[in-house]
């Protein structure tokens, strides 16, 4: 009687998987559309000029917006002309030339500075401005 009961069951069962394995779809399903987003706009980027002259400030306080973050990059300011009172330099890395102003201390051309270039990373900033931290030798 067992094994009528075993039989019985592994008959229904085949029954079942054969039923569910013969159902066909009542609709045809559509195929889902593949969306293409359009390509982006190309951005023109205006040339920046190779060559600009910045004006030192002497500390970080007189940037006056809160928002504003620099970056402090190390490197070398030579000194290329001396005016009354305005040193005109060049800072290396980038061969970037700028303007300090300096009434008490005397140079010549040709003289080099430890120099930080704080450049602006985010934020409304003023433009990027140098600092002298004294002389190479």
């Amino acid at each position: 009687m067992a094994d009528s009961r075993i039989l019985l069951f592994m008959t229904a069962s085949i029954l079942l998987i054969m039923q569910g394995c013969s159902v066909t779809p009542t609709a045809k399903t559509q195929p889902e559309q593949v969306v293409i987003p359009p390509e982006p706009t190309p951005v023109l980027i205006p040339d920046t000029p190779v060559e600009e002259t910045v004006a030192t400030t002497p500390a970080v306080e007189e940037q006056h917006v809160s928002n504003c973050v620099f970056h402090p990059n190390k490197g070398i300011a030579e000194v290329e002309k001396v005016e009354q009172g305005k040193w005109t330099m060049r800072f290396y890395p980038g061969d970037i030339a700028f303007v300090h102003h300096s009434e008490d201390i005397e140079t010549s051309p040709g003289e080099e500075f430890r120099a930080l270039r704080y450049s602006r990373t985010s934020g409304p900033c003023d433009s990027d401005y140098f600092e002298l931290l004294g002389a190479f030798n």
